[in-house]
């Protein structure tokens, strides 16, 4: 079980408790997709001061149902309101800089977007932070590496790992004659 109660399937309790175990303040957690990387992004949200980011409505949506009960969601037109715990667009977190408080954790799903611009802007603006970055692909497709924002990777299982073990369907691949 986790630190919120939740039910962790034994791959995300490993993946916990490597990424805690971690000294580095700039991580990589890499899982699959329909792994649960949004439960272990919920999992990660007991620092005192936190900012959850992502790149898409839908992401942002589908954080904030997870996060604990007291949290702003910044997004277009949102002011930031003084919580403790946002939820952000990056775009929109990026343009408030200069009013939010360096949090203690930052938590960006689809991690791999952390070496754009934006996210290093705010990065910068947020240097001693502790930075999570989630996401199934940390190979991006530019050949941009990841270690320009993070200092270690922890790996989570492969797909057939998660297959064999039920936690996904096998894959049904369909394609033209």
């Amino acid at each position: 079980m986790g630190v919120r109660g939740l039910v962790l399937r034994p791959y995300q309790a490993d993946i916990l408790q490597r990424a805690t175990a971690s000294s580095a303040k700039r991580k990589v957690i890499q899982s699959p997709t329909g792994s649960g990387k949004s439960k272990l992004i919920s999992e990660a949200c007991d620092a005192p001061r936190l900012a959850v980011l992502a790149h898409a409505e839908h992401l942002i949506d589908q954080l904030s149902e997870r996060m604990p009960s007291s949290h702003q969601v910044i997004g277009a037109g949102a002011r930031y309101d003084g919580s403790k715990h946002i939820v952000g667009m990056i775009q929109s977190v990026a343009n408030r800089l200069d009013s939010i408080p360096q949090p203690d954790r930052v938590l960006v799903d689809e991690g791999h977007h952390a070496v754009s611009p934006t996210y290093q802007r705010i990065l910068a603006a947020w240097p001693d932070a502790e930075v999570q970055l989630y996401t199934a692909t940390p190979q991006r497709l530019d050949g941009q590496g990841l270690d320009a924002v993070a200092d270690d990777l922890i790996c989570g299982p492969q797909y057939r790992e998660l297959i064999y073990g039920g936690y996904l369907k096998p894959f049904e691949v369909y394609s033209v004659p």
